[in-house]
């Protein structure tokens, strides 16, 4: 059974912490549902199609093309992964530029650990477009180390490619941070420490049968750690 907050504290040889972005770091509501939903069901609305919220927090974390071309083969569209991905793009487009809140607590933490000398790497499943945005919405650009964009989670590859580009070699200096599962069989694949965070759609449970080394609030919880 994964530890819960108060029996988990980080090494402090910690040298970099992945965070990923909607609902981890970021809000990214849109009436009423998370921002890669609202864009999804307009994409597939289009065809006359209407997509279940509970559907796409099964696919939490995913690759959105993957989820794009999930939905395509569940509903018989024609059209290519390739066309229905620019109009979940164009969607995401519109909206994003109401993106502008924090989860609480993500700029003192990106401080804090700024100070300490700890790499920041943010990651999403958003193209550079999109995340590059919500980073100048929030005046997050001087906090950021390095950016992770269209990441095809579960795999370790881009998280393995930040830690040579920062010379780190052993996992356990880095931390992996985020919502849902697939966030933390990312940081699993990769060996380092994982964190899930309940910002986001999926629960405690769902998170806990990840086998995270925490499961906390939210990212606010990180901060007595680095203090």
């Amino acid at each position: 059974m994964a530890k819960m907050t108060q029996s988990f504290k980080p090494p402090n040889y910690i040298e970099m912490i992945v965070f990923d972005m909607a609902g981890t770091t970021v809000t990214d509501t849109i009436n009423g549902l998370p921002l890669v939903t609202h864009a999804i069901r307009l994409t597939f609305e289009q065809f006359d199609k209407y997509v279940n919220a509970d559907e796409m927090n099964e696919m939490r974390g995913m690759n959105k093309r993957k989820v794009i071309e999930n939905f395509k083969q569940k509903y018989r569209i024609d059209q290519s992964v390739d066309d229905l991905y620019i109009l979940f793009n164009k969607h995401l487009d519109s909206a994003v530029k109401v993106i502008n809140t924090e989860i609480e607590g993500t700029t003192k933490l990106f401080s804090l650990l700024k100070s300490k000398s700890i790499k920041i790497v943010v990651e999403s499943g958003f193209n550079s477009t999109i995340v590059n945005q919500i980073i100048r919405n929030l005046k997050w650009n001087n906090l950021i180390d390095f950016v992770l964009y269209e990441v095809a989670r579960p795999s370790p590859e881009p998280i393995k490619c930040v830690m040579s580009h920062f010379n780190i070699s052993n996992p356990t200096k880095v931390i992996k941070v985020g919502d849902s599962i697939l966030d933390i069989e990312e940081g699993k694949n990769v060996g380092c420490h994982t964190i899930g965070v309940l910002t986001g759609t999926q629960t405690r449970e769902q998170l806990m049968s990840a086998n995270p080394d925490a499961v906390i609030n939210s990212v606010t919880g990180m901060l007595e750690w680095f203090v």
